[in-house]
């Protein structure tokens, strides 16, 4: 059996092409993951300018239309109305605390009875110990070995 180099050659185009046909592929589902991720940004951006836009119609109608509004919208200007009177209230509430001193109330009344007082003298505080110098270990030495040649 001979060695043929055209069969070889033809193989290992095949196989060459195989690798950059795999590479291209790579290469197009990297751009096609990337395009998907940045148009999901963009749709969160999007959302995002939604949210806005409800929001400001909402002050927008709340202020227009607060005093006397529709039957539908009554429930939800109710709540807005009660949330600002809970706020007024706290304020009002940090406002006082505020105002207060720290020292404490004069209705406050401490009680000592002297009967609980122990009777026996309080043990007398040890004294420390003077500290003690610890002695430094002699430097050992060791003897040369000497070997019989």
């Amino acid at each position: 059996m001979a060695f043929n180099f055209d069969d070889l050659k033809k193989k290992t185009e095949g196989l060459a092409q195989k690798g950059a046909d795999w590479a291209q592929l790579g290469v197009n589902k990297a751009t096609q993951v990337a395009n998907i991720a940045k148009l999901k940004a963009a749709n969160l951006g999007e959302e995002e300018t939604i949210r806005k836009a409800y929001t400001e119609l909402g002050k927008r109608y709340y202020m227009a239309y607060g005093a006397a509004p529709s039957v539908e919208f009554a429930d939800v200007i109710q709540q807005i109305e009660e949330a600002k009177a809970n706020i007024l209230g706290n304020n009002a509430k940090i406002a006082d605390l505020k105002a207060k001193e720290d020292m404490p109330s004069e209705d406050i009344v401490f009680e000592m009875n002297v009967d609980d007082l122990p009777t026996e003298p309080a043990a007398e505080p040890q004294k420390a110990k003077p500290e003690q110098p610890v002695p430094e270990a002699e430097e050992e030495t060791v003897e040369e070995l000497k070997f019989d040649d």
